[in-house]
């Protein structure tokens, strides 16, 4: 991505250089010698270009702060534009008005110069020039339009609907089922089925796969699979190609309310693939401290203001359960003196708790 980025900027690295030595020329053209040329060009145009920098940099802040796996994956093609258009900037300021003190022609007397740029001014000055003139005029005499058209942008810009990083139009969706603390696969499973039975009636939906105990695989690059839970079920929902974001959420918001209230499991409806870094929710409320019991309070107290709050659709709150810790030891030498390895009476236990992966079943049906 770096190699992309030189190659994304390597026209823009020239051009601060290019506008410096122009603005020189024009002022040796005047009957200036080269030395004062050069300090009048570059303190005329010095503020103009480092402007023209700043704008760059800003425009490509956005992708070097990007979050997750995608953000460090592209964050070395904004910085190797940033870089090159730093240095340009530092060249065309330093280096070239001090070579073109040297190395540019004075001339004796005003010049208008050569045949091509005397025909190309005339042309500016006869046809475009009036133009300029009755824009500029126009311009100042409608400065109240000029801030009215400001905060229409700005007013478009930072309203909710637009999006910087906006969401995966692809019509497809996914349904996380989550049933209470540490139940067995079993019961998830039979929720998962239920759903499945359910979704099969919407004839929009054109196929759909199920996971249980487990995320879906990694289905898109901001998506990351959940680990193996047996309380935990994901289904992957694919509609027609053809469909519509507006007929998707349209869709989507008819299964929501399908399952809401479903007894037995918390059923959430994600309406889109989020573009961008791997976020967890559009609003995240993190706290910090050294107590875990006061954590857990205070965390209840801001999920149930968020519960409250309007337009709310799904809260999770990690630290709700209480979880239970249960610590062995083991007497090593007499488990030696008997022979039993450590590592076995480990495989024992978990085996007793989770279970293995003994043996697994493959079946491969064959057209003919």
């Amino acid at each position: 991505m770096r190699i992309v980025g030189l190659v994304v900027a390597l026209g823009l690295l020239v051009d601060d250089s290019i506008v410096v030595v122009e603005n020189i020329e024009r002022w040796l053209r005047e009957g200036y010698s080269r030395k004062e040329a050069t300090l009048k060009a570059t303190k005329q145009i010095g503020l103009a270009v480092v402007g023209c920098t700043v704008t760059l940099i800003i425009a490509f802040l956005p992708l070097i702060f990007l979050p997750g796996s995608s953000g460090d994956f592209i964050r070395s093609l904004p910085m190797a534009v940033v870089s090159c258009v730093l240095a340009s900037m530092l060249v065309s300021l330093t280096i070239i008005p001090f070579l073109s003190s040297k190395i540019l022609k004075e001339h004796k007397e005003q010049n208008t110069g050569n045949l091509f740029l005397r025909a190309f001014q005339t042309g500016i000055h006869n046809k475009i020039w009036s133009h300029i003139e009755q824009g500029i005029e126009t311009s100042c005499n409608n400065n109240f339009n000029c801030s009215h058209s400001f905060y229409r942008f700005y007013a478009i810009v930072t309203c909710d609907w637009v999006q910087f990083v906006p969401a995966s139009e692809k019509p497809q969706f996914m349904i996380n089922i989550t049933t209470p603390l540490q139940t067995n696969i079993y019961k998830t499973d039979s929720v998962a089925r239920d759903v499945e039975r359910q979704l099969s009636q919407f004839r929009e939906i054109t196929y759909f796969t199920s996971n249980v105990g487990k995320g879906n695989p990694w289905i898109y690059y901001s998506e990351t699979p959940e680990n193996e839970r047996s309380d935990y079920a994901q289904v992957f929902v694919q509609m027609d190609p053809l469909t519509t974001p507006a007929n998707k959420l349209v869709l989507v918001e008819k299964i929501k309310a399908h399952f809401t209230g479903y007894p037995g499991a918390k059923i959430e409806v994600k309406k889109n693939l989020q573009q961008g870094g791997n976020i967890l929710a559009p609003v995240e409320v993190r706290l910090e401290g050294d107590n875990l019991d006061s954590l857990r309070q205070i965390a209840q107290r801001v999920e149930k203001l968020l519960i409250k709050t309007k337009g709310t659709m799904y809260v999770n709150n990690p630290v709700m359960n209480l979880k239970s810790d249960i610590k062995l030891e083991i007497d090593k030498e007499k488990a030696n003196s008997l022979g039993i390895p450590t590592v076995n009476i480990d495989r024992l236990v978990h085996l007793a708790v989770a279970g293995f992966s003994w043996v697994i079943f493959q079946m491969i049906t064959v057209m003919t």
